[in-house]
């Protein structure tokens, strides 16, 4: 399935599976971390099942039941792919086109029949049609089994190979990965790799622990994190940006990883996206983040050529000779409700501080860095 664009979606808290403590907010039973992944998956994604609708979320779950919560996903990423698509077109042909949430598309599976014995389930049968889950011991599904972690993240590693999305490397080295069998091998080292999943703590992956419903769900909506945002952008000849929830990259014409650096992620440091421009015929990435350090980065080399502390905000342009850079930082009044200001500082590319942090912009003007007398209408190319 080709992916030509991709979700406009919220980048989620990701949190630890450990948390005992338990939360109840209606019908809902589950660990303080489950609550907020539950809530989205219910209201935001609707990618509950009915089986999963309500309950209690530490429990198992079973095989069955990951596949309906599978395929539910899967038609929402279809979904809104399909219209991000149609999106697309229409603002490419200039006409009129109802800028709302795409609706999930369910694939066809009328003309599908089950080749397992001990169940009829289509949706079943579908995500075997289409190589996401296979079946137990021939022509067994084992419908009512519980489903352990390696278990798990074969399948959603199927599912995103399905989706085609971009697999990266798993830096994480578990202490337990002899544990993990040699067919799940593959799907942990992938969904590790693409964010989806991640071990329990001490630097274990704990293969054969069962999952729970909250565990499910939560790896079913970083599924769809993982999907990039918005369509890839043309940086520079044979160039081309794309993101999504966990990572930031660049790719050639031919799809290759080029350049690539982990995004901001709940509270951990990282950044959320980046700008690129030429500077003496090299291709310059900046990063952006909240309260975190800006880096830039020489995409020629793949190594990163300046870093600014965060003291001095985020990256906001270069100068009128595109010699200099211009750090923004915004300042917030002194009453709720009060106006954001914001404050400058200018850098050259060794680092050294020629206008100090916290300048008006009137300090840059005067110095001749800009030519305007309002950041507001500055623009640069």
């Amino acid at each position: 399935m080709k992916r030509v664009v991709a979700l406009i979606l919220t980048v989620l808290q990701v949190m630890s599976f450990a948390s005992p403590v338990i939360a109840e907010d209606g019908e809902d039973i589950c660990s303080t971390w489950g609550q907020f992944f539950i809530t989205s998956a219910r209201h935001q994604y609707r990618i509950l099942p009915e089986c999963l609708e309500t309950g209690d979320y530490r429990e198992i779950i079973t095989r069955e039941e990951f596949c309906e919560l599978i395929y539910e996903t899967l038609a929402y990423i279809i979904g809104n792919i399909e219209y991000c698509d149609a999106l697309i077109e229409a603002n490419k042909n200039g006409t009129d086109f109802d800028v709302l949430s795409g609706e999930k598309k369910y694939p066809d599976t009328t003309a599908l029949k089950s080749p397992f014995v001990d169940t009829d389930n289509l949706k079943i049968a579908y995500l075997n049609s289409a190589g996401i889950v296979l079946g137990k011991n021939g022509n067994r599904f084992d419908p009512d089994a519980s489903l352990t972690r390696e278990e798990a993240a074969t399948i959603l590693g199927r599912m995103g190979d399905f989706i085609e999305l971009r697999r990266f490397e798993n830096e994480i080295v578990f202490a337990d990965e002899k544990s993990i069998s040699d067919w799940a091998f593959d799907g942990v080292n992938v969904v590790c790799g693409i964010g989806i999943m991640k071990g329990v703590g001490d630097d274990l992956f704990d293969p054969r622990t069962f999952f729970t419903k909250e565990q499910a769900i939560t790896t079913a909506i970083r599924e769809i994190e993982a999907v990039p945002l918005y369509n890839k952008e043309e940086i520079a000849p044979n160039r081309y940006f794309i993101f999504n929830s966990f990572h930031l990259w660049v790719e050639d014409e031919a799809g290759n990883v080029v350049f690539q650096i982990p995004p901001r992620v709940g509270d951990d440091p990282g950044y959320y996206g980046m700008v690129f421009f030429p500077l003496n015929g090299k291709l310059i990435a900046v990063t952006h983040g909240n309260e975190i350090a800006t880096s830039f980065f020489d995409l020629e080399i793949s190594r990163e050529i300046l870093l600014i502390s965060e003291s001095a905000g985020s990256f906001e342009a270069l100068t009128k000779d595109h010699k200099y850079i211009i750090m923004r930082q915004y300042v917030y009044g002194g009453q709720i409700g009060a106006p954001l200001s914001s404050c400058y500082a200018v850098y050259d590319f060794d680092g050294r501080e020629l206008i100090p942090v916290g300048s008006e912009w009137k300090a840059l003007y005067d110095a001749g860095y800009v030519d305007t007398t309002d950041s507001v209408f500055y623009e640069w190319r």
